[in-house]
């Protein structure tokens, strides 16, 4: 029994804290894990791409073309009738424009901007193109023993 609680115990320490948590998802996104990622989301950001993807199934051809245009990859709307909610996060993951807009994860660094008892902000700072500094804030909030992104995934 206690061998089996091990994952459960390092995966709390390790999302205990919001920037833990952000460093964690982020390289998630990097390595496109989107099983990961999808376990790192809010519930309501699960419940919505388990939402969209449904109704997705309802006309998979028009929402195959419609999610190609939006991601700039093709997805094929028989392949899109059997994906599961990891599967979509993979096909946004994996999206060419999301390279286009990623700055390079080394030049990525966050902080805690803002904390209130279940719910931080924490700010990600990262090199941009022309040379300067941008800055991104994240909404966390603890559900379930750990941070989890809420900002809207789609």
């Amino acid at each position: 029994m206690k061998i089996l609680l091990f994952p459960v115990v390092i995966a709390g320490l390790l999302y205990a804290d919001p920037v833990a948590a952000m460093e964690s998802f982020i390289d998630a996104v990097y390595r496109c894990d989107a099983e990961t990622v999808f376990g790192m989301l809010s519930d309501e950001n699960r419940a919505s791409i388990t939402l969209t993807l449904a109704m997705s199934k309802l006309q998979p051809v028009s929402a195959a073309e419609r999610l190609s245009l939006r991601i700039g990859s093709p997805v094929n709307g028989g392949e899109l009738s059997r994906w599961t909610e990891a599967d979509f996060v993979k096909a946004v993951l994996e999206a060419p424009i999301l390279s286009t807009v990623l700055p390079p994860r080394n030049t990525i660094t966050c902080s805690v901007s803002e904390m209130k008892g279940d719910t931080a902000v924490v700010a990600c700072r990262a090199a941009l193109p022309s040379g300067g500094e941008g800055e991104t804030r994240f909404a966390l909030v603890m559900q379930g023993g750990m941070w989890r992104v809420g900002e809207p995934f789609l």
